[in-house]
């Protein structure tokens, strides 16, 4: 893989990973509006996704050719898994926001 490639990668990742964020903030701010939350954290799933799908590639290409270490897909990994936690924390704390705003409403 050459370095170019490795860069544009992490970058792609780095972006997916971004717009995930993005929507799982704005999904947060939203939160009492369960139908525009969950379809923003169906948004910030699938941008997961493809920044997982963009680091699953570069992870293979890796194991079958000798690399040099890469500070930026270092990062962009990071940023990921990062993100990735914060999306499943928001998807719970949708579910326990309409459940205590489902018993408030009774």
């Amino acid at each position: 893989m050459l370095k170019s490639d490795l860069e544009k990668a992490s970058m792609e990742i780095i972006l997916h990973a971004g717009n995930a964020r993005t929507d799982t903030m704005e999904a947060l701010d939203k939160i009492d509006d369960s139908d525009v939350a969950k379809a923003l954290l169906k948004s910030a799933r699938e941008s997961i996704i493809l920044a997982h799908q963009a680091q699953t590639t570069v992870m293979q290409q890796m194991i079958s050719e000798v690399n040099e270490y890469s500070i930026l897909f270092s990062h962009a990994q990071d940023t990921l898994m990062t993100i990735m936690t914060e999306v499943n924390l928001a998807e719970k704390l949708v579910v326990i926001y309409n459940k205590i705003d489902e018993k408030i409403k009774g």
